[in-house]
């Protein structure tokens, strides 16, 4: 993945991806990236997975919130401007683990969303 986006990830995240998906620093860094360009959001999703992701974007009640679905993690960023440059800058909040009742249908969609790339580099 050669697309770079302006990313900080917090303390907290960090804390959470280490205890919850066993990362260090540089591994968390990389799936972070990956999560906020190819994760599943609520537009990708449907049914009862897209209500569980309106309701985690919901629970954190900020402006810019967007809840993103990589691997079988939900990754929660924020989304601000930066007040000297105006440019975007993503902050990861917090990671958790999806569920177990989710976990099949977003694997399903992950894979399908790669194979509809895939065919689409290729044309």
């Amino acid at each position: 993945m050669d697309t770079e986006v302006n990313l900080r990830i917090s303390k907290h995240a960090y804390d959470r991806m280490k205890e919850r998906l066993g990362m260090n620093r540089k591994a968390a860094q990389r799936i972070a990236q990956r999560a906020l360009l190819s994760g599943i959001g609520r537009e990708d999703a449907s049914g009862c997975l897209q209500r569980y992701i309106e309701a985690r974007t919901q629970a954190y009640m900020r402006q810019g919130t967007k809840i993103l679905i990589y691997g079988e993690a939900v990754y929660c960023f924020v989304c601000k401007q930066h007040e000297e440059t105006c440019e975007p800058v993503n902050s990861l909040l917090t990671v958790m683990c999806l569920p177990n009742e989710f976990k099949n249908h977003a694997l399903g969609i992950q894979r399908r969303l790669r194979k509809d790339c895939k065919e689409w580099h290729s044309k």
